[in-house]
């Protein structure tokens, strides 16, 4: 399903949700920011992924989200 859709969408709470659209300025500052923490994360082994990256999150998972 998801590789036929016109629309990005995320699984929450049993239910396929669409997501919203971003603006060209919000693509800009997350590659930028994205290519920063990349540098300076280099030499450890954490990764730095756009938000357009599909992750499984198993349901009985606690986790939060940073809104700004």
């Amino acid at each position: 399903m998801e590789e036929r859709a016109y629309f990005k969408s995320e699984y929450r709470n049993g239910e396929v949700v669409a997501m919203a659209g971003a603006s060209d300025n919000h693509n800009m500052i997350i590659s930028n920011l994205v290519a920063v923490l990349n540098f300076c994360l280099e030499d450890t082994p954490c990764r730095v992924y756009p938000s357009d990256r599909l992750v499984h999150i198993p349901r009985d998972t606690i986790y939060s989200r940073i809104r700004m």
